[in-house]
């Protein structure tokens, strides 16, 4: 399952000065890929939940199809999470994807069903030329980029209710607990990115961070 953002919002979003800048960057970061590899372009758009990534992804998937049209596809971790308890596992799989799909190989994965609550049968993804890969953890597998997205706790919650109602309320803290012990967890990734938010704070609302540099913009 995909989610869908908000047009409006992706919209608003793709006409500001700061995406501008953004997508400027990560095209100089292709054409850098594309100049000594052959090999997929990962772009891991990662944050805590409600931070802004499928407004982000949506956006870029639009733009990068303009440039790029039929070399992009998007594999997202909402997926793979097994259940409101399963963040972690989550990842763990994603990081043996990834390394898969960063070399050229097919990956399989199991898609949990979130309305019946089991796994179904295993599917194989199969990469493209560039893969946007979205959710919270997905800066844990191999990438040729990423971006942090980040916003405060309060409006953090607040899109995410509204974006999937009373189903998602009464697991917010469980979820928010497990992304919390994930970035202890792989504190060596996340550490560079908070610590950048954290300086450029309220200005900054993404981090974005490749091979050769990292810096922050306002969306």
């Amino acid at each position: 399952m995909v989610q869908q953002a908000d047009s409006a919002r992706v919209t608003q979003l793709r006409a500001s000065s700061g995406f501008a800048e953004l997508y400027a960057e990560l095209k100089q970061s292709i054409r850098e890929h594309r100049a000594c590899s052959a090999e997929p372009y990962i772009l891991a758009l990662d944050g805590r939940s409600g931070s802004g990534k499928t407004t982000l992804r949506q956006a870029l998937a639009e733009q990068f199809e303009q440039d790029y049209p039929g070399d992009v596809s998007i594999f997202t971790l909402d997926d793979i999470y097994p259940g409101w308890d399963g963040l972690r596992a989550g990842v763990d799989a994603w990081i043996i994807q990834a390394a898969l799909l960063s070399a050229g190989a097919p990956a399989p994965f199991k898609r949990w069903d979130w309305e019946r609550s089991c796994v179904l049968p295993t599917e194989y993804y199969t990469p493209s030329p560039i893969i946007l890969a979205e959710g919270v953890g997905s800066l844990a597998g191999s990438h040729n980029a990423g971006i942090w997205c980040v916003a405060t706790s309060d409006t953090r919650r607040k899109r995410a209710l509204e974006r999937d109602g009373q189903t998602y309320e009464p697991h917010w803290q469980r979820w928010a607990d497990q992304e919390a012990q994930l970035l202890e967890d792989f504190a060596c990734i996340y550490a560079p990115y908070e610590q950048l938010a954290r300086r450029l704070a309220p200005s900054v609302s993404c981090v974005f961070a490749s091979q050769a540099n990292a810096y922050s913009v306002r969306l």
